[in-house]
């Protein structure tokens, strides 16, 4: 048996034995991913309730560190608050946890990472680096703003405010400040 083939095989358990642990939520080392909050989006949201609708999709984006696609939902899930002051509701507000002693921000570390990405044409993807949509304000390598606003027509049905409500969700996740305000309709 060579090298190769003893790696394989030792990577091969350590996955399954982890996916296993995994699945039966059990092992503190195991990864664990949260279950994120589903947006019930209803027949009928008004045009005011579609916007609240994409802003509470990108703060709950924001807040997220995985995600199960889709975010929303005809049948269940959180119900889109009547106002936008409303949103306060959904705002993670920990005054107990404190960064620990040695904790050193990204601003006071970061350093440039070097793109490997050398093709003519890039794809999609290229939506969620820092660029024209996600914004460095601070220069710390990380997106801290994003320069993007939703917009919809006031007639769109459910699926377009889906779509705009998923992608909303997956921009959130990608920058490191948040900001009300971005979804108009």
């Amino acid at each position: 048996m060579t090298f190769s083939s003893n790696l394989t095989n030792i990577i091969e358990n350590v996955y399954a034995e982890n996916l296993t642990r995994f699945l039966a939520g059990k092992g503190d080392n195991c990864m664990k991913q949260e279950k994120n909050k589903i947006l019930h989006l209803r027949e009928g949201l008004s045009w005011k309730e579609m916007q609240i609708a994409v802003e509470l999709a990108r703060l709950l984006g924001f807040q997220s560190e995985s995600a199960v696609f889709p975010v929303v939902s005809r049948e269940l899930g959180e119900e889109v608050p009547a106002e936008l002051k409303d949103l306060s509701q959904y705002a993670e507000k920990d005054e107990s946890k404190k960064a620990p002693e040695d904790y050193v921000s990204a601003l006071g570390a970061a350093k440039p990472v070097a793109d490997f990405d050398w093709r003519d044409k890039r794809g999609l993807e290229s939506l969620f680096d820092v660029g024209s949509i996600l914004k460095d304000e601070n220069l710390d390598f990380l997106p801290d703003k994003m320069d993007v606003h939703f917009v919809l027509p006031k007639d769109a049905d459910l699926s377009i405010l889906a779509a705009a409500c998923n992608f909303a969700f997956r921009m959130g996740m990608e920058t490191t400040a948040y900001e009300i305000g971005r979804a108009h309709v």
